[in-house]
């Protein structure tokens, strides 16, 4: 069943653009109703693989139930996939916390998330550090898409404050980041079935092209 939302032609390229906006939005609804299918509060002191795992197993929920909606069908999700990249095979690989894998065209469309703890040990240094934002920025991760998804995970304070957080270690040392836009980082929003997210855009050591991040920070305390 074709996405009502897709753009329909008779050539992929043409509609690239649009057919990627509409494959983010619906990317970022799964995350909504997978995330509401979980209870915040039980996972205030768990770790992020445990996190993850529940999370990506409950977008696996929302696709396989019925009663869900039509275009669910389409999309499949995985948990701590391996990356290939050049020079490291096997076990060498990096693992992406979460990929969800549009299954009606191919190639088949692809959208990463990496996620990090935001908490009392758990600062926004860690989140733009080398096993953070620097996954994408190595190419590690979505080195062929324009475009990743960060999962901060709350285990104290709010939204808010998270977000000013992030933002602040994001001015104060954006050299490390390479950012390319201005506002370096600011609120996006990809319609009302969606959580809020923030997104920011980088130069990548390799390849050296543009990505963009949106950022998604979840409650779990």
């Amino acid at each position: 069943m074709i996405d009502p939302l897709s753009p329909q032609g008779d050539g992929v390229s043409a509609n690239a653009p649009e057919y990627r906006r509409v494959f983010l939005l619906r990317v970022h609804q799964l995350l909504r109703l997978g995330y509401q299918r979980l209870t915040p509060a039980n996972y205030a002191t768990e770790q992020e693989p445990s996190i993850t795992g529940d999370l990506e197993q409950a977008i696996q929920g929302v696709c396989d139930d019925p009663t869900s909606p039509d275009w669910v069908s389409q999309y499949a999700s995985s948990d701590d996939p391996p990356v290939n990249v050049p020079g490291r095979k096997g076990k060498h690989r990096p693992r992406i916390d979460i990929r969800i894998v549009s299954l009606e065209r191919r190639p088949r469309t692809r959208f990463y998330f990496e996620a990090k703890r935001l908490g009392t040990d758990h600062r926004a240094a860690n989140y733009w550090g080398k096993d953070g934002l620097g996954c994408y920025l190595r190419g590690d991760y979505a080195s062929q898409e324009e475009d990743g998804g960060m999962l901060g995970y709350m285990q104290s304070d709010d939204e808010a404050h998270w977000a000013s957080k992030l933002k602040e270690k994001l001015q104060k040392t954006n050299a490390d980041y390479a950012p390319v836009a201005n506002p370096l980082w600011h609120l996006h929003q990809f319609g009302p079935e969606c959580l809020p997210a923030y997104r920011s855009e980088h130069m990548r050591q390799q390849p050296k092209l543009k990505i963009v991040i949106y950022h998604t920070l979840l409650m779990f305390h």
